[in-house]
């Protein structure tokens, strides 16, 4: 799927992520002034905000974990 239907289903609380990665989730999330915005999390490590790149957004392989 593209990166705009797998953000739409990231804003209902679901976890996305690329086919061609291993071991990168993303989620979204709120700041405390309630600010939507994403978080990636890699080998179960802490998360960080996630930027998506150029790359990220013209993928079509999405996938809802």
């Amino acid at each position: 799927m593209t990166f705009g239907e797998a953000l739409e289903h990231a804003k209902t609380g679901k976890t996305i992520s690329r086919e061609a990665w291993i071991t990168k989730k993303i989620s979204c999330d709120y700041t405390a002034d309630c600010q939507t915005y994403l978080k990636i999390v890699v080998d179960e490590k802490q998360p960080v905000p996630y930027y998506q790149s150029n790359e990220d957004i013209f993928a079509n392989d999405w996938i809802i974990l």
